[in-house]
């Protein structure tokens, strides 16, 4: 499944974190492992594997589907926020 972000709200980045300001004035907060995923999600790395291979590989004491797992629960909070959507 791909996703897109959400281009109705307001991302302000400073070290690796992000804070959201959703159009109804909701504020959100990226962690930095949050913002590497929305970063690849809006940097066309929009297929959950894709991205899990790209920070797994960028840390080689950790196992590919525990970041498999953790990249899920992370899109799938964005998705239910409404800072990402699916992509039809």
């Amino acid at each position: 499944m791909k996703y897109i972000a959400n281009t109705s709200m307001k991302l302000v980045e400073q070290e690796g974190k992000g804070l959201i300001q959703m159009e109804n004035g909701t504020l959100h907060i990226l962690n930095t492992t949050a913002m590497e995923v929305y970063k690849s999600i809006t940097d066309d790395s929009n297929e959950i594997e894709e991205i899990a291979d790209k920070i797994s590989k960028r840390f080689s004491d950790v196992n590919r589907d525990d970041v498999l797992c953790d990249v899920t629960s992370i899109v799938k909070d964005m998705v239910d926020k409404g800072i990402l959507i699916h992509e039809e």
